[in-house]
């Protein structure tokens, strides 16, 4: 019969499918509120890196903590046509993580609060590293700032939502 020390060595050399520590390769998690606060940035209407949009595009470079990623970088593009009614054009926002993991976003609200705030909502929908299969819904509040050109700016981030990965 086995003595509870064999039976305890054998079950430290299975595998655990959710445990990533003990070899498992499934590292999704439950749910898990998440909460941005004041994360800054710049935005430039007009980027020079080379995007081409038929009507309107924005870059948006920002840097902040947020929680389970840390001290991070948030990258948003946006190429609009306001031509074409309820259509919010082609956006994507990147989060990178301190180790360089990155979570992908994909907008789908936008509405104006005034003319310098606004909401928007998103879907996580991957990413690399251990956000690879990441999944979850992102409400922000955006608070923006023109600086003299009225091209380009500041802004700062709010939001909440959750993430599961």
């Amino acid at each position: 019969m086995a003595s509870q020390k064999d039976i305890a060595s054998l079950r430290s050399n299975e595998t655990d499918v959710n445990n990533p520590i003990n070899g498992g390769e499934n590292h999704r998690q439950s749910p898990t509120n998440i909460r941005i606060k004041n994360l800054e940035g710049d935005f430039n209407l007009f980027p020079s890196d080379g995007v081409t949009c038929s009507a309107f595009v924005l870059n948006a470079f920002g840097e902040g903590t947020v929680p389970h990623l840390g001290l991070s970088t948030v990258f948003e593009e946006w190429c609009y046509n306001p031509s074409i009614p309820n259509d919010l054009g082609t956006r994507s926002v990147t989060f990178t993580a301190a180790n360089g993991d990155e979570l992908w976003g994909t907008h789908y609200f936008f509405e104006g609060i005034s003319p310098i705030s606004f909401e928007e909502r998103y879907n996580f929908d991957g990413g690399t590293g251990r956000f690879e299969n990441a999944t979850g819904d992102f409400t922000q509040i955006v608070d923006i700032n023109f600086d003299e050109t009225g091209l380009a700016g500041t802004f700062i981030l709010n939001g909440e939502g959750t993430l599961t990965y």
